[in-house]
């Protein structure tokens, strides 16, 4: 089995998709654009852009660990530093969970009916989306070639804070999930997006897909955004569609800028046990895939077209 090192991708295009839904909910999806073909090649350590959190070492050892076995070029390696927290003129945002999540310091984001104000994502805004979309669009690598250009994946190193907290997972009169107004959010789904002329705060408390409750749509009748461009793509595996920056656009305007992956784990070990076994793939064919689906939730069979399709390959 192939075990891949670049984990926890989310794009936020798509995020509400992967969380279960309500009992005797519709959901119906925007119509997208047709997406052409890339004929990209193969990619290589130049089309990657590794980022690591400065003033934490594990993140640190991380990094070191990861450019070493990859041989990505010292232009492809980023330290941003995050501060543990940060006053604005209408809150304070920390960062919980040993440094995984950015919240408001009040209790707003443990209310089950509050939504908090947009702060914790204008922290990661200004501590982790314009430092990185900075150093993309002012710095070349060694061919000459502005970063952003030459940059197809994000990999961010254990250290940088991963979520997003503005408020309860259930928010509103229909008892819509946080998430999938985009309230509550992943920082890799955001960072897929950080080249757009809009402002990324714009998305703030929008809605994720368009979803019908039995008690009519509320929020969930529009999508600003307008759906995932690259969910589906290339499910043959012709390889045609490989990813390039840009290239995938939603009706609304929206581009998937790069896609975002994460070297995390519980601890600095398992990080390299990860770390090692994509340098070193089984490719024998005979190992095993564990798919982990609660069917009491009713996740529209996603998990179960997954594992068919996985069987039907061989």
């Amino acid at each position: 089995m192939k075990t891949i090192s670049l984990l926890f991708l989310f794009i936020i295009f798509f995020y509400g998709a992967l969380i279960a839904q309500p009992i005797g909910t519709q959901v119906t999806y925007p119509t997208l654009p047709t997406q052409t073909v890339t004929n990209a090649n193969v990619p290589t350590a130049e089309n990657v852009l590794v980022v690591y959190n400065s003033g934490n070492s594990t993140s640190v050892e991380v990094k070191n660990y990861y450019v070493t076995k990859r041989s990505i070029p010292t232009y492809n390696i980023l330290g941003i530093s995050i501060p543990s927290s940060f006053t604005y003129s209408t809150g304070t945002v920390i960062l919980d969970q040993s440094g995984e999540l950015i919240k408001n310091s009040g209790t707003c984001s443990e209310s089950s009916t509050e939504v908090c104000d947009n702060i914790a994502w204008q922290f990661y805004k200004d501590f982790i989306q314009t430092p990185i979309k900075n150093y993309l669009n002012t710095t070349y690598n060694q061919n000459g070639v502005l970063l952003k250009d030459a940059i197809r994946y994000i990999v961010l190193c254990k250290g940088i804070p991963h979520k997003i907290r503005s408020g309860h997972i259930w928010i509103g009169t229909y008892g819509e999930w946080a998430h999938r107004t985009r309230i509550n959010v992943s920082v890799d789904a955001l960072l897929c997006l950080l080249n757009n002329n809009q402002d990324i705060i714009s998305l703030y408390n929008n809605p994720v897909t368009p979803v019908q409750p039995p008690v009519g749509c509320g929020i969930f009748c529009n999508d600003v955004i307008g759906g995932n461009p690259y969910n589906g793509i290339d499910q043959n595996f012709s390889f045609d569609y490989r990813f390039l920056p840009n290239h995938f656009e939603t009706s609304n305007g929206w581009k998937l800028n790069y896609l975002v992956s994460r070297l995390d784990g519980d601890n600095i070990n398992e990080v390299k046990v990860i770390i090692d076994k994509s340098v070193d793939a089984d490719k024998s064919g005979i190992g095993e895939w564990i798919i982990d689906d609660d069917p009491d939730w009713g996740t529209l069979g996603t998990f179960t077209q997954a594992k068919d399709q996985l069987v039907a390959y061989g």
